[in-house]
């Protein structure tokens, strides 16, 4: 599992998995708020569990 402010991927040999990350300020709301973008996982490796993975840490970085 790789990461960086705005994202994180997995990566077996070549790319596996992605999942981008966009926070922000949402002035409305008068708090920061994160949302998914995108959501990618390879075809071979779907039901592995890694998008699974991907979500729980992208969800814990927005609690953080």
């Amino acid at each position: 599992l790789g990461s960086r402010d705005d994202g994180l991927w997995v990566v077996h040999g070549d790319l596996c998995a992605l999942l981008a990350l966009d926070t922000m300020y949402y002035l409305p709301l008068g708090a920061p708020t994160c949302r998914i973008t995108s959501l990618i996982v390879d075809e071979a490796h779907r039901r592995d569990g890694l998008g699974r993975l991907l979500l729980r840490e992208a969800e814990r970085r927005a609690r953080a």
